[in-house]
């Protein structure tokens, strides 16, 4: 090849990268100046919040904030999601969920995925304790559950039958109580349904697959997380059976559920 040949090549390389260089600084640039914004913002309004009065009412504004935060979190860690099942929850008013527990990243993407709904959940109080977010979760009526002792759990669950005689809230609770390391089904509480039972609320069962495999897979591979909405139970059924038969028809649907993802991969 003549040497005129191979020059005038690496100048016509030159020329096209080098437009190329100051965009891609300018869009990491921005990148960088909305994730500050975006933290900057959360602080913020997380300070505003006041940790010791218990909010009645939902705030679209800080469920926005945790929806993003969620949202530009999940696309860094490159989280796919598969849901089926939506089309079975019911259009409006307050329910309950009910779903087994693998990781601590289970609520955070079961909020992202049901962006659109007043979801809280009973979460263990150290999650109060986490700096903007504790306040956050607060704001939006999370209920913060003692398992030390039954007088303490007692209490969390009757603010929990409050929150779901409210209209439009949506209340998820975890029956095995703590995460499964092992990713086999715990046994479930059937105290936690006395709230759907006394608030005269319909139970949707719902299984998730895959958040154990996040942190072990970040920041090298992204991750299929598989959830899903088994059924709504209704409201009659519940009033004519005790919290011992819906746990149990809750459990089993959970079961059969992670087995058919299990086998269909």
């Amino acid at each position: 090849m003549p040497a005129g040949s191979a020059q005038s090549r690496t100048r016509l390389v030159n020329f096209t990268f080098r437009p190329v260089i100051p965009l891609l600084a300018i869009f990491l640039a921005g990148k960088a100046f909305f994730l500050l914004l975006m933290v900057l913002v959360i602080c913020v309004s997380a300070l505003l919040v006041n940790p010791r009065k218990q909010y009645e009412d939902e705030s679209r504004w800080y469920r926005g904030l945790l929806i993003l935060a969620t949202a530009v979190t999940s696309l860094f860690i490159r989280i796919r999601f598969h849901t089926t099942g939506k089309e079975k929850l019911p259009e409006k008013g307050p329910f309950l969920i009910a779903c087994n527990h693998r990781s601590k990243f289970d609520p955070i993407l079961t909020w992202l995925v049901l962006w659109n709904r007043q979801l809280v959940f009973i979460s263990k109080p150290e999650n109060f304790k986490v700096p903007a977010f504790g306040r956050i979760i607060h704001r939006l009526r999370f209920v913060g559950i003692d398992r030390s002792s039954i007088a303490a759990s007692s209490s969390a669950f009757r603010r929990g039958t409050e929150l779901l005689k409210t209209p439009d809230t949506v209340l998820a609770v975890y029956p095995e109580g703590s995460r499964s390391l092992d990713c086999q089904l715990k046994p479930f509480h059937a105290v936690v349904f006395s709230m759907a039972k006394n608030s005269h609320v319909p139970v949707v069962a719902m299984s998730i697959r895959g958040t154990e495999r996040i942190s072990s897979s970040f920041p090298w591979h992204s991750v299929h997380i598989y959830m899903d909405f088994i059924e709504c139970i209704p409201e009659g059924w519940i009033a004519r059976h005790g919290t011992r038969e819906l746990s149990a028809r809750v459990e089993n649907d959970i079961k059969l559920s992670l087995e058919q993802e299990g086998n269909n991969g």
